[in-house]
């Protein structure tokens, strides 16, 4: 299903819409003009972050958002929930959309997808971008990892008793047991990838370090003193390194 809407970002119609993931439905929103360039929000959250960054991109790019599986508008499906099947979600919306490839920025949650993505679908994937992204669990700091863990111990005790608990249960459970990836599987991403940090992030450095270095030919820009939300509430700290990053990836492509 496809309508046009003159939704909240902004007073341009937008695309808007649903795509069959075998058999889940998930809700994207398409707007702008140009390569296309895929935004993927974090664990808990919805595309409606995105407000401020879509204003800055669509100017240059095809700007697609899209609510992850049992996340905003978009059906939670029966499968248990994983960085693999949610790349598979994305690749079957972009068939649905006829994108043959995307550039991927995504945000926590959202970055450990757009690694997903360049690993089991490269041939989609003209560049990555992912943010505040942890390619395993024990990448977090420590009390972060506690919190999450302990968080996830409660929420098993309190799921059967609410629905809104046991959907929450699936979201925590995705924290613990997921990305699933490896050094080894890092270094096959082809790619040209922009790794974005924090120094103040709940992703260590020295996981991200490696993350960088695992990936052949990623830079790796780190945002001095911030947090791991500022790329939500401080978008114009980042989004000029990722314009700049997407347009000379473009450019590349071009001449190639």
């Amino acid at each position: 299903m496809i309508k046009l809407a003159a939704g909240r970002f902004g007073k341009a119609k937008a695309i808007e819409g649903f795509a069959n993931a075998g058999g889940t439905h998930i809700h994207y929103r398409m707007e702008g003009s140009g390569p296309a360039v895929l935004l993927l929000h974090g664990n808990g959250e919805d595309m409606g972050i995105f407000e401020p960054h879509i204003a800055v991109l669509k100017d240059h790019f095809t700007v697609v958002c899209l609510d992850t599986r049992g996340h905003g508008r978009s059906e939670p499906g029966e499968e248990p929930w994983s960085m693999a099947l949610f790349a598979v979600d994305i690749s079957r919306v972009m068939d649905a959309l006829s994108i043959e490839k995307a550039a991927v920025v995504g945000f926590s949650d959202g970055g450990n997808i757009a690694l997903q993505l360049a690993i089991s679908c490269p041939q989609r994937v003209t560049a990555i971008v992912p943010v505040g992204a942890n390619a395993w669990p024990s990448g977090l700091r420590p009390m972060a990892w506690l919190f999450i863990h302990f968080s996830y111990v409660g929420l098993c005790l309190a799921a059967p008793f609410s629905k809104d608990l046991a959907h929450k249960r699936r979201q925590y459970a995705l924290m613990v047991k997921e990305p699933k990836m490896n050094r080894t599987v890092l270094e096959g991403i082809e790619a040209p990838t922009l790794i974005i940090s924090g120094t103040r992030d709940i992703v260590t450095r020295r996981h991200t370090q490696t993350m960088a270095a695992a990936i052949p030919g990623a830079s790796l820009l780190y945002q001095e003193g911030a947090l791991h939300d500022d790329f939500i509430t401080h978008p114009e700290v980042y989004l000029p390194a990722i314009m700049e990053f997407l347009l000379k990836v473009g450019e590349g492509q071009k001449d190639a």
